[in-house]
């Protein structure tokens, strides 16, 4: 006898891991990627470039363990108005570099899938 049990009934470890994942969907429409920072970009700097903007209720400036940026942040804006004018600045600058903003999420829904070059037959050894 085969006993199937549901991933969402299932009890003990790992039991709601998946559902704390999902729950940013609420700020994902307002919420924008800033690339091409430079690693001196610091919080105040940024804020203070995206003020005119509007309202942000999240943000999020990853940090090496040196203390500096990693180059990328991530928004999330109280209104869309102020969504879309801060992907308006995209290819301003700040610190000297030309940012890129876009809306958060976009990238994801490329349509490759894992359509790479592969390895395929007799690939990635040499001969002899």
């Amino acid at each position: 006898m085969l006993k199937v049990a549901r991933a969402d009934t299932r009890q003990g470890k790992g039991a709601g891991k998946a559902q704390s994942k999902g729950n940013k969907s609420a700020g994902s429409e307002l919420e924008v990627f800033v690339k091409n920072l430079s690693s001196h970009t610091d919080e105040e700097s940024l804020r203070e470039h995206f003020a005119p903007c509007g309202t942000m209720t999240e943000f999020s400036l990853p940090l090496r363990f040196g203390g500096k940026c990693k180059g990328f942040a991530f928004l999330v804006f109280e209104k869309k108005e102020g969504m879309e004018a801060a992907v308006a600045l995209s290819g301003s600058e700040l610190k000297n570099f030309k940012i890129v903003v876009e809306q958060a999420g976009l990238h994801k829904a490329g349509g490759d899938k894992g359509k790479g070059k592969g390895k395929g037959k007799d690939k990635g050894k040499g001969k002899g």
